[in-house]
């Protein structure tokens, strides 16, 4: 049921509005298709948990939209240009979610992303260093400037965004007035 509601979310995100609501606007008739359709792809679920996870429809509502959506079942709806492009933007999202399976696949793609992002950092504090050294002539000579300068130069971006937004940016804005008062 949880992989249901995975699919569900995504396909909510990437439509943009709620097609789970008991209506027959055309365009959420054909979201809610794509969203059977998808669901008995990509799980074993029952009708039933597919219809009770999109607004508590019932086994054969579920079966009757289904049927329109596959080749072998005379599908009408794969006639309409605008299902298939509700299909495929769902298809697309919830392939890329289905893809990890099992938890050591999740723990493996966490582990890479984590890599990936040391080495980032590793190399965005090497890049600050080498423009820091060949900026040299243009940082000035007096030691606590130099001090400060090496310090700010070697912070991550996000701490060094969240500082010149919270402390340097607030501390000009004083200096500044105290200048003109």
């Amino acid at each position: 049921m949880e992989n249901l509601k995975t699919i569900l979310n995504a396909c909510l995100r990437v439509y943009g509005a709620d097609f789970t609501v008991n209506n027959r606007k055309q365009n959420n008739v054909y979201a809610r298709a794509a969203f059977y359709h998808l669901a008995k792809s990509f799980t074993k679920e029952s009708l039933d948990n597919i219809g009770e996870v999109c607004g508590a429809r019932d086994h054969s509502t579920v079966i009757n939209a289904y049927k329109k959506t596959v080749k072998e079942k005379n599908g009408a709806y794969l006639l309409v240009p605008e299902y298939r492009k509700t299909l495929a933007q769902f298809e697309k999202v919830v392939e890329g979610i289905m893809s990890i399976k099992t938890e050591s696949e999740i723990e493996n793609y966490h582990g890479d992303l984590i890599s990936k992002i040391n080495s980032l950092e590793l190399e965005n504090q090497k890049l600050r260093i080498e423009l820091y050294k060949k900026n040299k002539e243009n940082i000035p000579s007096d030691p606590i400037q130099i001090r400060v300068t090496k310090t700010i130069m070697q912070l991550p971006d996000d701490v060094l965004q969240e500082f010149e937004k919270y402390r340097l940016m607030p501390f000009l804005k004083l200096q500044q007035s105290k200048v003109l008062h």
